[in-house]
């Protein structure tokens, strides 16, 4: 009897939190239970919160591994994209199950077998989840930028001194004050910009005080620099070289 697995995959904590893993589990499962398939939990392979975009994903990596080594025949799988997005990505790893002698079952797609028609339709499936992984990228970041520069959002990266604040549903994302990091921003300008100490005294001060620098750990005088260039102490933030 032929051993089975099966491989499901989200790429994002939204489709997470929304459970579609949980959706393409339940398809499985019953494809499983109709052809009269058990499929142990080691056989299992399950991703969330992973890009299909790279094949360096832990569950795939071990569903490569397992296959190598001859654990499994069948690989159920919802769709060719779950597997990969990329399309060399795609062939790399169609490329192994197959000489590693494992039929793969797409349940979203016709059952062509081995004909060229087969590996046709999976090309141009997979041209196509690529060509839509580049568009919505592209919607996203356009839509992205189109905020930033009208002032109806801010980068989630905010700058010493302020802590990004969510979006809510009666007001949009933004940056809060950190009433105790602007205190050391102001008194860092104040002695550094009258003379009274040098960016390397400034990060001996501040270590001896045990205020913690922007990754929580030791202040340089590098770190100083950076922080005395921040354009956001001005008023002005960039995000993708664009002002915002």
């Amino acid at each position: 009897m032929r051993r089975v697995a099966l491989y499901a995959r989200v790429s994002s904590p939204h489709q997470v939190k929304e459970e579609t893993i949980e959706s393409q589990l339940e398809q499985l499962y019953a494809y499983a239970e109709k052809e009269n398939y058990e499929i142990p939990s080691a056989l299992q392979f399950i991703e969330k919160g992973v890009t299909g975009e790279q094949l360096a994903r832990p569950s795939l990596d071990r569903l490569r591994d397992a296959a190598a080594a001859g654990a499994f025949q069948v690989l159920l799988c919802q769709h060719i994209d779950r597997l990969a997005r990329n399309l060399g990505a795609q062939y790399v790893v169609l490329d192994e199950l197959e000489r590693a002698g494992v039929e793969v079952i797409f349940l979203n797609q016709p059952d062509l077998g081995k004909s060229p028609e087969a590996k046709l339709l999976l090309n141009i499936q997979g041209a196509f989840a690529e060509y839509e992984r580049v568009r919505a990228q592209e919607r996203m970041r356009r839509g992205r930028l189109y905020r930033l520069r009208h002032g109806l959002s801010v980068s989630t990266q905010a700058p010493y001194g302020y802590r990004y604040q969510p979006a809510t549903q009666t007001q949009p994302n933004a940056w809060v004050v950190v009433q105790e990091e602007t205190v050391v921003v102001q008194q860092a300008f104040a002695w550094y910009n009258g003379g009274e100490l040098s960016l390397r005294q400034l990060a001996k001060w501040l270590n001896g005080q045990e205020i913690p620098s922007p990754n929580g750990k030791t202040w340089y005088a590098s770190t100083l620099g950076r922080l005395m260039r921040q354009p956001a102490y001005k008023g002005t933030a960039y995000y993708n070289s664009f002002s915002a």
